[in-house]
């Protein structure tokens, strides 16, 4: 359930960025820097959300540093398979998050009377922006490998014994 309301939040900031772009960009701005960054911001975001909804239909190509989901059984990574679309679902939700509020920051910037306040601006808040994509998606993949130990570990083991 968490898998398919990030997605649709991931699907709605992506349409709202869309939006936004041709909304804020129109006529003499169409072709300013602000417009062609928001432009490129906008590609890549619709190219990670893509990303981030095909991740969990190849769940043998992921890897976290030396843990590879290769190495887990067929059944184990049945067992985590949920967790696994949740995970990477909310890690597609925050870099939408994240590219959302830069493509509005530079709206902003396009429609400022003065574009440079408007740049200073961008440039003090992106470490923060940074920051907190970093952060949060640091302590996604943690909280989720946790809950993958705890769903492996919780497993029972086959009952392959003959009882006399």
């Amino acid at each position: 359930m968490l898998a398919l309301i990030s997605r649709i939040l991931t699907i709605g900031l992506a349409l709202y960025s869309y939006l936004s772009l041709r909304g804020n960009f129109a006529g003499n701005v169409a072709g300013g820097p602000s417009a062609a960054a928001a432009k490129l911001l906008f590609a890549i975001q619709i190219l990670m959300s893509i990303v981030f909804f095909l991740i969990p239909s190849f769940p043998e190509s992921i890897h976290f540093g030396t843990r590879r989901l290769s190495d887990y059984t067929p059944q184990q990574l049945q067992r985590i398979a949920p967790l696994l679309r949740d995970m990477l679902a909310l890690m597609g939700l925050f870099f939408a998050l994240y590219f959302t509020v830069n493509i509005q920051l530079l709206a902003h910037q396009a429609r400022a009377l003065s574009p440079r306040e408007a740049a200073r601006a961008i440039v003090a808040v992106e470490p923060w922006l940074v920051g907190g994509l970093l952060i949060g998606q640091g302590a996604i993949v943690f909280y989720y490998l946790r809950r993958f130990d705890a769903a492996i570990s919780s497993e029972t083991p086959p009952s392959d014994t003959i009882e006399d």
